[in-house]
């Protein structure tokens, strides 16, 4: 009678390290440890990637927000060739005299003088090659789409930028440092001369208000009568002090509802540029005296887009614009404190 071997070998099965049979249990391949040994690697047998979900959702990136044009409004004031931007401002000069018929005495000019501003151009280019277009679009990536779309918001960056601080070197300012800004008011001192104490942080609610009716006080001051409570303000700060705007007194009103409730025109404005090196600044300006703007932000172009050049196997596309920073029109209508 044939043995074991002898039946599998018949039945086609060979196996070179047969060692014995366990009794009544059948074959083995082992006879140490009874399991056989795999040739294949230890694995969870399902590819990762078919246990990720990709999440259809974009998540951008944020930068610093833009608010020079919330600040005062934006205009767009000549084309893509301006070099130079010149208004007029006109002033009434004269004198009055006391009536005769035959007297000639009495005065009645305008002066004009005209103030130039200079234009900026910048430029950034876009570029996406065949290669990674293609690979994009298989994640569902519009390459092209969002390297325009970079373009534009760098131009806007940029833009921001120079209205609040303008170009070094040319005729072109900006909302922190035009040369017909007035000077900074010194915040309210708390404390002693040896120990003062000026930083919102360590005031209360009434000190931080009383520091905002100075800044209010100044401009009324300064405008003629033309500056009233009801007029419309834009209050411009950093972060960190607006967080203390929140702080409530003794009767548990908050600095805010006691800005809202004496100034009801009077609108907010968050301004990361405003927290400097020397101090965060308060700013508080009228929109308008009379129908004339405070002050504009001044563009030609905000974004230019030029052709797209092809290549061996790439696109580029040039997005360019044209600014010329922020006009002060009205400098007794600002007034500014820096607290530090």
């Amino acid at each position: 009678m044939p043995n074991i071997k002898e039946k599998l070998e018949n039945a086609g099965i060979e196996h070179y390290n047969l060692r014995g049979l366990f009794a009544g249990k059948g074959l083995v391949m082992d006879a140490d440890t009874g399991v056989p040994t795999p040739i294949t690697a230890a694995n969870a047998s399902v590819p990762i990637e078919l246990l990720t979900y990709l999440d259809p959702r974009v998540v951008e990136i944020l930068t610093a927000k833009r608010t020079a044009t919330e600040m005062f409004n934006e205009r767009i004031i000549g084309d893509w060739s301006t070099e130079k931007r010149k208004y007029r401002l006109k002033e009434v000069i004269g004198t009055a005299a006391p009536y005769g018929d035959y007297s000639e005495n009495g005065i009645a000019d305008a002066n004009n003088e005209w103030v130039a501003n200079d234009y900026f151009r910048i430029q950034t280019i876009a570029k996406w090659g065949d290669l990674e277009t293609a690979k994009n679009a298989e994640a569902k990536v519009n390459l092209i789409s969002e390297g325009q779309n970079a373009a534009a918001t760098i131009l806007s960056i940029m833009g921001n930028r120079f209205y609040m601080y303008g170009v070094q070197g040319l005729s072109i300012y900006g909302i922190l440092n035009h040369p017909l800004l007035p000077a900074f008011l010194t915040p309210a001192n708390i404390g002693t001369t040896e120990a003062p104490v000026t930083l919102w942080s360590k005031k209360g609610a009434n000190d931080i208000y009383n520091d905002i009716l100075s800044i209010v006080t100044d401009l009324q001051e300064k405008s003629g009568g033309w500056i009233k409570d009801d007029t419309p303000f834009k209050l411009s700060l950093p972060g960190a002090l607006n967080a203390q705007l929140a702080k409530v007194n003794q009767f548990g009103l908050s600095v805010n509802a006691m800005i809202k409730e004496n100034y009801p025109n009077m609108k907010k404005i968050i301004a990361p540029e405003f927290s400097t090196s020397t101090g965060d600044i308060v700013q508080i300006a009228a929109e308008e005296i009379n129908t004339q703007e405070t002050g504009e932000c001044v563009s030609a172009i905000k974004a230019k887009t030029y052709r797209v050049i092809p290549d061996v196997s790439s696109d580029k596309q040039k997005w360019a614009s044209s600014n010329a920073g922020f006009s002060l029109y009205l400098p007794f209508a600002i007034s500014r404190m820096l607290v530090s």
